[in-house]
Order: C-alpha cells, then sequence, then structure tokens
C-alpha cells in the first residue's frame, strides 16, 4: 500500500462540503453502487493522464471543526490503482475551509507495479489527487454560490 495526501483552500463553509459533494458527484453518471463515473486526470511532462474510475464520496461524520467524508474509487479498467481514503473539510473562517485528502493505494501489477510506481506511477497518483482536489473546490464554490444567490 502507498499513502497519499494533499489539501488545498476552498471558498465554502465546511459544514456544506458534504452536501456539495453529493450534488457534484450526482451530476456524474451512477452506477449501481452508488460510485459516480469520473475521469481522473493528472499532467506529467506535457502528456495529460486519463483514467475513467468509479468514484464515491460517502459523509462519515461532522465534528465542530470538521466534516469527514470516506472517498474511494475503482478503475473502470485498464490497469490504474483503486484508492481508499478521506476527503477532510477542516473548518477555516465562516466562508472557507482546507479540503485534505488522504488515502492509500495499492500500484496494480505486482513487482512490476511497484517498480513503475517508484519511478513515475507515485507522481502520477500525486498529480491525479492534486487535480480531484481542484475540481473539487472549484465545483463545490459554484455550487454553493448558485445556492447562496
Amino acid at each position: 500500500m502507498t499513502n497519499i495526501k494533499d489539501f488545498v483552500d476552498a471558498d465554502v463553509p465546511y459544514e456544506d462540503v458534504p452536501h456539495l459533494a453529493e450534488r457534484y458527484l450526482d451530476s456524474f453518471p451512477t452506477n449501481a453502487h452508488g460510485g459516480s463515473h469520473f475521469t481522473l486526470r493528472a499532467w506529467f511532462a506535457n502528456v495529460l493522464v486519463e483514467r475513467e474510475v468509479m468514484l464515491k464520496a460517502v459523509p462519515i461524520k461532522t465534528e465542530p471543526r470538521c466534516a469527514v467524508l470516506e472517498v474511494s474509487w475503482h478503475p473502470v479498467s485498464g490497469p490504474y490503482p483503486s484508492f481508499h481514503g478521506k476527503l477532510y473539510a477542516w473548518r477555516g473562517d465562516t466562508r472557507s475551509c482546507r479540503l485534505e485528502i488522504e488515502g492509500n493505494y495499492e500500484p496494480p501489477g505486482g513487482i512490476a507495479g511497484a517498480a513503475f510506481d517508484a519511478i513515475l506511477g507515485h507522481r502520477i497518483a500525486a498529480e491525479s489527487i492534486h487535480d480531484l482536489l481542484d475540481r473539487f473546490k472549484d465545483a463545490f464554490a459554484d455550487l454553493h454560490a448558485a445556492e447562496v444567490h
């Protein structure tokens, strides 16, 4: 298992994140298990790497300073790791929060997959996680602004 973690600041209240995540992921086609058909993206050396996954984000608790969602994805096809982790929305001021994702993935392909992960795969995974957080941040801000107006 390989651990990965990243964060980004978002212009939405932390307590709205579970609802906003549900609305955002509902905008994508879903499967019978509640996963949303989602494209993960990463730029590496001027090459865009994209993989189709079934993404889930399920609220598990909201506390006075943090909302927590369980996040996972599984590849639709091809060699791509599955991911299991948590998305934290840490309270900032009254209108902002820090989105932090942390979790684990298992590089597919046994020893060859582990070698690829050590050379290049982990960087692609880190870029994918960062892109996902940026897309969450932008979508949550847009959805929140539409709700407020």
